[in-house]
């Protein structure tokens, strides 16, 4: 351990930390806009707004890049420091677009925070304002505006090294440096969505067609508006304390005739695996990859498609339950005229408006554009107001496909022990965002479960994935595009906390096989299911 010590406080820390991290443990918040989070986002002291004074040193250094070493003396906010910084924010505004009262990332807008951390008044440089123009017309997710990019490289090295996609990158020399698509003409973006979460301004946006979205609930008579809500939708912190059955009651008030929980597709799947499993035991290995999320089937198509085969499905929940939803209770005559039914996906997952699969669903709304909805319409939410989904799998905890799977087994043998997949040492796993696994064992067939969240982690199963074929067990793996806490992992055992959900509790909701029910006589559930193949390969 290192003697440090930063503005007269003294901490002990390890060799590896840099000065910026080791502020961090004595409660020190150094300015700064490569990096961000934990440190797993970092950009190389691009912004050098977290420069501080060493004792006994000239210049001033990064905190970002710079390894403490024994007896280091840091000062992070003398006058001089103060001074530098507002120079240095002073050149980044001289060129920003500051159209702050209209922009959609003021509310989350780190120059804003900065700006009032280091006490800045005004720019005084005048220089030539970036164009504000849209990049990548083509991507149905995002809108970059490089008139709003502070080209601190957080969504360049969150794509190429925390997710290992590298769809985009900088690029250029002088005032010609810029943030690009790495490939001119096709890009292998999965629509994960990590690179809007660390956009620091309003770089990189979510592509809103809110206006449209109002325009279709607004109309009554001419069409029949059917809602489907993911299990994770309320992540936003505005949404977090309310219950489903609020947002539900919301829906209701706003003319949706249907209201859907997806989490009953989540349980198609997960009797579709537990069905596929049980055929498997006797052979003593095997693989399954279980992910509904479109950011992995989207990876995998672009980089491993020879992994394809070991899905369950391609499609994510919302996905299948629109298509079940699409046609159910469709007249036997054509002559019968029934009302254009609009389906409209309520889910925080933003890679599946890029998903080729979801031809059914119309329009998407994340948690954020629900708030403003809420509040174009004038409505506030109350927690006292509830109501109920029109499908008995919206009523049922949000469980992890392989907690259901766990489950199933037990009730039909009741030797089967899945203690592991509910305690708390599981759900902090969950939360953590590392790889991880658990077991059980199924008439002596041993069935292990791997949990991962980040395209970077399904990269490395995909390059292990001989050594889980040759272990004489069958690996089911669910897997998650996101990481951190914006991934539907993290999110589902966080709410599992919140609500005290364990083993005993989840049982008392029936079996999987029983929620599916109200599909009787509906389009055949495996047809739903069949695979899409992907149109591309090129990144393999």
């Amino acid at each position: 351990m290192l003697e440090v010590t930063i503005d007269g406080n003294h901490v002990q820390v390890s060799k590896d930390l840099t000065i910026l991290e080791a502020a961090r443990l004595c409660g020190i918040s150094i300015p700064t806009l490569c990096s961000c989070g934990n440190g797993n986002v970092f950009s190389g002291s691009s912004c050098r707004l977290c420069i501080v004074e060493i004792e006994g040193e000239n210049v001033y250094y990064p905190a970002c890049s710079t390894r403490v070493w024994d007896g280091m003396l840091v000062r992070t906010s003398t006058p001089d420091i103060q001074n530098t910084r507002r120079m240095i924010l002073q050149l980044i505004f001289s060129t920003h677009q500051l159209s702050c009262p209209t922009c959609a990332a003021s509310d989350k807008c780190e120059l804003i925070k900065l700006s009032s951390q280091t006490g800045l008044k005004n720019a005084s440089f005048s220089l030539q304002k970036k164009k504000t123009d849209m990049l990548e017309e083509n991507n149905s997710v995002f809108i970059r505006d490089p008139g709003k990019c502070v080209l601190c490289g957080r969504c360049v090295s969150v794509c190429s090294e925390l997710q290992s996609v590298g769809s985009i990158s900088l690029s250029g020399r002088g005032k010609d440096f810029r943030v690009e698509p790495a490939f001119p003409n096709v890009s292998p973006c999965t629509g994960c969505g990590e690179c809007f979460r660390v956009c620091p301004t309003g770089g990189v946006m979510i592509r809103n067609n809110i206006d449209e979205i109002c325009r279709v609930i607004q109309k009554s008579s001419e069409t029949q508006k059917i809602a489907i809500i993911s299990p994770h939708f309320s992540l936003d912190n505005k949404l977090y304390d309310f219950s489903i059955s609020s947002i539900v009651y919301v829906l209701r008030r706003l003319g949706f005739k249907k209201v859907y929980s997806s989490e009953t597709a989540s349980n198609m799947e997960a009797w579709n695996i537990f069905q596929h499993l049980k055929s498997m035991i006797p052979k003593s290995s095997g693989l399954i990859f279980s992910s509904v999320c479109p950011a992995v089937v989207k990876f995998t198509e672009n980089f491993f498609p020879e992994m394809l085969s070991f899905f369950s499905s391609l499609k994510s929940s919302s996905a299948l339950m629109s298509e079940i939803v699409k046609n159910m209770d469709k007249p036997n005559s054509k002559s019968v005229k029934q009302p254009v039914k609009v389906v409209f996906s309520f889910s925080s997952c933003f890679s599946e408006r890029i998903d080729n699969n979801h031809l059914f669903i119309d329009h998407f709304i994340s948690d954020q554009e629900f708030c403003t909805l809420l509040s174009r319409f004038g409505i506030i939410l109350d927690k006292n107001c509830t109501s109920d989904f029109d499908n008995a799998g919206g009523k049922i905890p949000s469980l992890h496909i392989s907690q259901k799977i766990a489950l199933q087994f037990k009730r039909e043998s009741a030797s089967v022990d899945t203690r592991a997949l509910f305690d708390n040492n599981f759900l902090d796993k969950c939360c953590s965002g590392e790889m991880f696994s658990s077991e059980i064992s199924v008439n002596g067939q041993k069935i292990v479960f791997h949990f991962s969240s980040g395209l970077k982690n399904v990269r490395e199963v995909f390059n292990r994935i001989s050594d889980y074929q040759s272990d004489g067990r069958i690996h089911v793996f669910e897997m998650f595009g996101c990481s951190g806490e914006s991934s539907c992992l993290f999110a589902s055992s966080r709410r599992q906390i919140k609500n005290g959900f364990s083993e005993t509790t989840c049982a008392d909701f029936g079996e999987v096989k029983d929620m599916i029910q109200f599909c009787d006589g509906k389009p055949d559930i495996d047809e739903c299911f069949v695979r899409k193949a992907p149109v591309r390969k090129i990144f393999c």
